[in-house]
């Protein structure tokens, strides 16, 4: 591929090439025009000239200048002129001698009063150029000294253009000259204007290439950068930003995977020690193992949330849209936590709209609302209450669900989202929940073209809310 300068020199190179064909083109047809507008003119001067000395003496085209011998171009043999005068029928009245019986042809009479010019072949087979034109003539009376009726004849005056086009070649030499010259040397100075034009893309792209994952703090400084280059160089500058921060996402998120894999490896480790230390009854035993079968399950909880995670952000996931009764999705999750909340006397209100209709993935959804009944359940307070809500909105369905005794102050209630992050500082609840089941569920409901949001106010009430297409 070529680069951007191959590209601007091609570009400015066509460009500089055809305007100077171009103007060159241009120059030399005016400045031909021009000089076969003089050399005519000449010609027509001659003609007239000759008209104006032409009469009919005795019957005959006398002109008397000619047979004196002033006009010599007529005469001479060496790069001669011819003139020829005809009557309207053709026939031959008056012709220069050097034409010796030979005549001048044209492609058609001159009809009108004004002049033709057109390029010939003359008699001795040289290129030249003939002009024809119509003129009065008189016959003059020998008895009186007067004229007669006047009579119309054409006159023809031809001359060699060999002196015209040897100017004309070397005209067009010299303006080939000039063009291929000019264009040399704006292409030159093109090529270093735009070197020194693109150098500030090289110093940027050279600023690009010393950054790495261990200066992203750094930034390309717009100060000296064109106005051109300024919109990319701040796209970059965002962009490092982006990128830092999702470097910096994936070093907590590492460091907070570790931490949660190794509290409950080490719970496990303390778990079997003791046991491991002295014998101890089947009762104890069965304790122990029920306790850490309890933190391998969540282990394994977290373990899958993690694949889910990570195959959301790689859009591996794949689902399947169909219409899904939301409400009956909603009651038979309900069922697997029923139970539980009878035990913890939660008082449950249910508002769901019946025959409500969602465009989604069932097999997709169910994990996440899964999860939020299993958040409600967990998270309310003894005796407190919990709300399931459901209805059609616009184009949306919204599923509500919320659950009193909230510990999530209103400010961080965004933060419920965020990968590991507990409202509990001291993370009591690890072995239960890892911190990844609402992340999760951030991302299943995106990958389902929906949305969720939180909101919460510490000691009042938590509610998550979900917007499904209809």
């Amino acid at each position: 591929m070529l680069s951007l300068r191959s590209r601007l020199m091609f570009g400015v190179g066509i460009a500089t090439t055809a305007i100077f064909v171009a103007a060159t083109l241009a120059l030399y047809l005016l400045a031909k025009a021009s000089l076969i507008i003089e050399f005519d003119s000449t010609t027509l001067v001659k003609a007239r000239a000759i008209a104006s000395m032409a009469e009919i003496h005795r019957g005959r085209m006398r002109i008397e200048e000619v047979e004196e011998g002033q006009l010599q171009e007529f005469a001479r043999t060496s790069h001669p002129e011819y003139f020829q005068i005809t009557s309207d029928d053709g026939n031959v009245l008056a012709q220069s001698a050097n034409l010796n019986g030979a005549r001048l042809s044209y492609s058609s009479p001159v009809k009108s009063d004004l002049p033709a010019a057109s390029d010939v072949i003359l008699p001795d087979g040289r290129r030249g150029r003939q002009t024809v034109m119509r003129f009065s003539v008189h016959a003059d009376d020998d008895d009186n000294n007067s004229h007669g009726p006047a009579q119309t004849a054409m006159l023809a005056v031809a001359r060699s253009r060999g002196e015209l086009d040897g100017m004309l070649a070397r005209f067009r030499w010299l303006l080939a000259l000039v063009c291929g010259a000019a264009t040399v040397v704006l292409l030159t100075l093109t090529a270093i204007l735009i070197r020194r034009g693109l150098r500030p893309v090289e110093v940027v792209a050279g600023s690009i290439a010393r950054l790495g994952e261990k200066n992203l703090l750094d930034r390309l400084a717009p100060s000296n950068v064109p106005r051109e280059l300024l919109p990319i160089v701040q796209r970059l500058n965002e962009l490092l930003c982006r990128l830092d921060s999702a470097f910096e996402r994936e070093k907590s998120f590492t460091a907070d995977a570790a931490h949660e894999l190794r509290t409950p490896l080490a719970g496990l480790e303390a778990a079997l020690g003791v046991c491991a230390r002295k014998p101890r009854s089947p009762e104890k035993y069965a304790e122990v193992v029920n306790d850490c079968l309890a933190v391998v399950r969540g282990m394994y909880n977290m373990i899958e949330n993690l694949l889910t995670l990570a195959r959301a952000d790689a859009a591996q996931i794949q689902i399947a849209m169909v219409p899904c009764h939301i409400d009956e999705i909603l009651e038979n999750v309900w069922m697997q936590f029923k139970q539980r909340a009878e035990e913890r006397a939660i008082k449950v209100t249910w508002d769901v709209s019946p025959n409500l209709v969602v465009q989604t993935d069932c097999e997709r959804l169910i994990p996440v609302l899964v999860n939020l009944f299993d958040n409600a359940v967990r998270y309310s307070n003894q005796g407190g209450d919990l709300r399931v809500c459901a209805c059609a909105k616009n184009s949306d369905a919204i599923v509500r669900i919320a659950n009193s005794g909230s510990r999530v102050r209103s400010e961080d209630a965004t933060r419920v989202f965020d990968r590991f992050w507990r409202a509990d500082p001291a993370r009591s609840d690890i072995g239960t929940s890892c911190g990844l089941g609402l992340s999760v569920c951030q991302k299943m409901i995106a990958t389902l073209n929906g949305a969720i949001s939180a909101t919460s106010s510490e000691g009042g009430e938590f509610s998550i809310e979900i917007r499904l297409p209809v």
